[in-house]
């Protein structure tokens, strides 16, 4: 009888013991963290023109923690977008949303967390994926100018999936005394950091035409270039490039 009473205290101790672990681990079991984004997927946009940066559009994001709760009072909302930047706190008594911007191109695991007046603390992590987009426009050009764009996320996370590349070429209409215009030979050329031709295509554009090259590029982990060769035409063309890094 006394040996069962033993082995009995004895297990009532260690499912004591186990038990105060499981609740010690669970200090966020007062707060429910809901918190809803204005958006999870955007597109960074660059715009050029002859070569030159004339606007961005970044992405910022809402995240909106007014549907998060607590047994105890909530004194702060946080974001981390683990990236180099610092964490993004509010009291959580003056503000409930919190505003990032994004102007990398990547996809993030941004962690959201409450602290509440017990000293309970509840994170959870949230995806948003930027693409990156580059729309490039020139006019009235014979040398065409190189237009570089880096596919590698900023944030070091996970590799974009595609690159996209859709090129237009006009060839304007000429009407000189001495007759119409030329056509204009055009090859685009997608090359790579280590001076390697990705892809190449070719197509003549005759006077008061327009072509377009539209492609897919799955190396998105190397530096490139777009290069439009008029074949030393002197006739003036003009282009208008979109490239879109896709995750």
């Amino acid at each position: 009888m006394v040996k069962i009473f033993s082995k009995f205290a004895i297990l009532l101790m260690f499912s004591s013991l186990l038990s105060g672990c499981l609740s010690g681990e669970d200090d966020d079991a007062g707060i429910i963290l809901d918190v809803s984004l204005s958006t999870s997927e955007g597109t960074i946009l660059h715009s050029y023109v002859d070569g030159d940066l004339v606007s961005v559009s970044d992405v910022s994001v809402e995240f909106d923690f007014s549907n998060s709760s607590s047994d105890s009072e909530l004194i702060l909302f946080g974001i981390n977008a683990n990236d180099s930047r610092d964490s993004i706190e509010v009291d959580a008594k003056e503000s409930q949303t919190i505003v990032v911007n994004f102007s990398q191109h990547g996809v993030y695991e941004v962690a959201v967390y409450a602290i509440d007046a017990d000293d309970n603390y509840r994170e959870e992590s949230v995806t948003v994926k930027l693409n990156y987009r580059i729309d490039w426009s020139e006019y009235e050009t014979n040398n065409p100018k190189v237009l570089p764009f880096d596919p590698r996320p900023a944030n070091d996370g996970q590799h974009a999936t595609m690159i996209e590349v859709s090129s237009l070429v006009e060839n304007p209409d000429l009407i000189t005394e001495f007759g119409n215009g030329n056509s204009v030979y055009i090859t685009w050329n997608i090359i790579d950091e280590n001076n390697d031709t990705c892809q190449r295509y070719s197509e003549q554009v005759a006077n008061g035409e327009t072509i377009t090259w539209e492609t897919i590029h799955f190396n998105t982990y190397l530096l490139h270039e777009l290069v439009v060769d008029n074949d030393e035409s002197e006739d003036a063309i003009n282009l208008a490039h979109s490239i879109q890094i896709t995750y």
